[in-house]
């Protein structure tokens, strides 16, 4: 266990106080809010989820949580030997306080949550309508998220990375990519969770695949919506499947992944916008017009593509 001032020290520099720009927060009893060290909070633009990192003395209730909302909570650090003793509405039991454990739970049943920090966590709070309609599409039925998870703690590798994976993707700029991306991880946390509690989902097989016709459909919506918000839900739509499959079944019929097709497509089309537009005409609008973050990202997916920067081969394409 790291000591407390050796735990604020790693986390406040990663953490900023984004937290207290909250308005549930302000209001809240000076004593609670006298627990929060450091925090960090984003919010999906589609009302899907919240993600949030703290820094507490003690736990406390996630202030943000919706009585419609499901949350998925992983310890990071703690500088406590003693559990957190958790009752969300299956019976009390205890989380162990080493890094890696983790908890699911109901906001509307949450009926106690004590313990003795510091405690370094990340919580995935989850809109229910949509995790409900999600793993039903998964499962091919109606249901709800599984019993099973509100009564224990548990352990996961992979849940644990995906977590940390969405923390950093939400602290990069949004661009044309980023809610696909954010839809995938998402995605993946939900098939992560119905596989912790060993519920088997609709298997797809290698012959699988996308009809040719809604290849080129699909495709041909990617280019034209390449500087715009490409959202998974659509781009599944337009294919005609469902979305849970259809980045795999992309995979398995064009031979590469989705995410790598996009950043092709976008360097593809820098490279007809060099050759079409002046020197005149800054990076930073043709980075804007293919979806990428900022220039600095276009100048670096384009190395990687051709081997060159944008400007050596403006300079002598031309």
């Amino acid at each position: 266990m790291k000591n407390l001032d050796q735990l604020m020290w790693m986390t406040k520099g990663a953490i900023s106080s984004q937290f207290w720009q909250w308005e549930v927060v302000r209001n809240l009893p000076g004593k609670m809010r006298d627990r929060i060290i450091a925090a960090d909070r984003f919010h999906d633009p589609n009302h899907e989820w919240d993600l949030s990192e703290t820094l507490i003395t003690e736990a406390i209730g996630d202030p943000a949580s919706r009585d419609e909302s499901y949350y998925l909570s992983v310890l990071i650090n703690s500088n406590s030997f003693d559990s957190i003793t958790y009752d969300i509405g299956a019976g009390i039991y205890k989380r162990p306080n080493q890094p890696g454990n983790m908890l699911f739970g109901d906001s509307s049943r949450t009926r106690k949550c004590n313990g003795w920090g510091p405690f370094h966590s990340i919580k995935f709070l989850i809109r229910k309508s949509v995790a409900n309609a999600r793993i039903s599409e998964m499962l091919g039925q109606e249901t709800v998220m599984p019993e099973i998870l509100h009564t224990h703690s548990f352990r996961d590798a992979g849940l644990e990375t995906l977590l940390k994976q969405l923390r950093q993707h939400c602290r990069q700029p949004h661009n044309a990519e980023w809610r696909l991306i954010a839809d995938q991880i998402f995605d993946a946390v939900l098939e992560r969770l119905l596989r912790v509690a060993k519920i088997k989902q609709i298997e797809l097989t290698t012959d699988d695949r996308l009809r040719p016709n809604a290849v080129n459909q699909v495709i041909d919506y990617i280019h034209a919506h390449l500087e715009e918000p490409i959202r998974l839900a659509d781009l599944a739509q337009v294919a005609g499947v469902s979305r849970c499959h259809f980045s795999r079944l992309f995979h398995q019929t064009v031979g590469i992944r989705l995410n790598q097709f996009l950043t092709k497509t976008r360097v593809d089309k820098s490279l007809e916008l060099l050759q079409v537009y002046s020197r005149q005409v800054p990076l930073r609008e043709i980075a804007k017009c293919c979806g990428f973050y900022d220039r600095s990202h276009l100048i670096r997916e384009f190395r990687r593509e051709y081997g060159v920067t944008p400007d050596v081969y403006r300079q002598f394409s031309q």
